[in-house]
């Protein structure tokens, strides 16, 4: 099945390389945007960051904030409910991120095939230390295995990654 998405820009005309898709009121919005145009959007890179890098880090459960209804728990800002978000797979407002928390990560999980976003980024945005952990944990494998042609190709990643960080 072929990509829906168009190829330019709906700012601009230049190729669209960012699709964010968001919902607003309840109904979602979709914008195709270059790179150029999340800053005129207002959407800078600090918060392109936070919408790609996924779910914040677990906080406190918030269960009792949230009240027990016939059909299971509620989100206490809009009343969506867990049974709906089974039912219709999406969620009624941001705080349902929180609500919802334990269920939403097995769903991620085997939609996404993992939580964290593992795709492109636009040029610019800068790379996580938590890549550089993996690969530093990959070379220390190599090494203990006695693979050492991988564990200097590994090097030679971290080296590069650490020279676009700084």
């Amino acid at each position: 099945m072929p990509d829906q998405r168009p190829s330019n820009c709906s700012k601009c005309t230049n190729p669209a390389t960012i699709h964010l898709t968001q919902i607003v009121d309840g109904e979602i919005e979709k914008q195709d945007m270059c790179e150029q145009c999340p800053h005129a959007a207002k959407i800078g890179k600090a918060e392109f960051i936070d919408l790609v890098s996924g779910p914040k880090p677990k906080t406190k459960p918030i269960v009792h904030a949230m009240r027990s209804i016939e059909n299971g728990l509620c989100c206490p800002k809009c009343g969506f409910s867990q049974s709906s978000l089974k039912q219709f797979g999406r969620l009624g407002c941001p705080t349902c991120y929180d609500a919802f928390a334990q269920d939403l990560e097995s769903v991620f999980q085997k939609a996404h095939l993992g939580v964290k976003h593992k795709g492109k980024r636009p040029r610019g945005v800068p790379v996580s230390s938590e890549q550089l952990e993996v690969l530093k944990r990959e070379m220390q494998q190599c090494v203990d295995n006695e693979n050492y042609e991988g564990a200097a190709e590994i090097r030679d990643k971290i080296e590069e990654l650490e020279a676009r960080i700084s």
